[in-house]
C-alpha cells in the first residue's frame, strides 16, 4: 500500500517538475525576446535625442547667424543715414 501511494506522488512530482521546467524555459525565452525588443527600441530612442540635439545645434547657429546679419545691417544704414547730407 505504500508503494501505491509512493508511485502516483512521485509521478505527480516528476509531471509537476517538468512542467515547471518547461514554464521556465519559456519564461526565459520570453525574457531574451522583450531584452532584444528594449535595447533595439532604446537604441532607435538614442538615434532620435542625437538628431534633436544635432537639429537644436543647427537652428541656434542659424539664429546666431541671423542675428548678425541683422547687427550687420543696422550699422550698415545707420552708417548710410550718417553719410547721407541732409536734404532740407
Amino acid at each position: 500500500m505504500s508503494d501505491e501511494l509512493t508511485r502516483p506522488s512521485l509521478l505527480q512530482l516528476q509531471n509537476s517538475q517538468g512542467a515547471l521546467e518547461a514554464s521556465n524555459r519559456n519564461l526565459e525565452t520570453k525574457v531574451a525576446d522583450r531584452t532584444i525588443e528594449l535595447r533595439q527600441k532604446a537604441a532607435l530612442l538614442q538615434a532620435e535625442v542625437a538628431e534633436k540635439e544635432r537639429a537644436q545645434a543647427e537652428m541656434r547657429q542659424a539664429k546666431e547667424v541671423a542675428e548678425s546679419a541683422t547687427e550687420m545691417k543696422s550699422q550698415f544704414l545707420g552708417a548710410l543715414t550718417l553719410s547721407r547730407p541732409r536734404q532740407q
